[in-house]
């Protein structure tokens, strides 16, 4: 029988995932400060050149999100 045991983490990928969750947090407060900064402009006047910064914006939350996602499951060592 091949006795196999799940070992932790290697070194890389803790490194990767501390990097991957720094930059997570970076995008998640440019995300949501320029989304709460944007949602109240965008209703106070119609202004539909807002919109696309809005976009924009929400895409930067998410994309922090993913990457604070990815950084966590990295570090708990479920990628090899």
């Amino acid at each position: 029988m091949n006795d196999y045991r799940r070992r932790g983490p290697s070194v890389g990928n803790v490194l990767a995932g501390v990097f991957l969750v720094l930059l997570a947090l970076c995008l998640i407060f440019a995300g949501g400060g320029c989304t709460l900064m944007l949602l109240p402009e965008l209703f106070k006047s119609s202004a539909s050149f807002m919109l696309p910064f809005l976009v924009i914006s929400v895409a930067l939350l998410g994309g922090g999100l993913a990457a604070m996602w990815f950084g966590v499951r990295l570090i708990a060592g479920k990628y090899d």
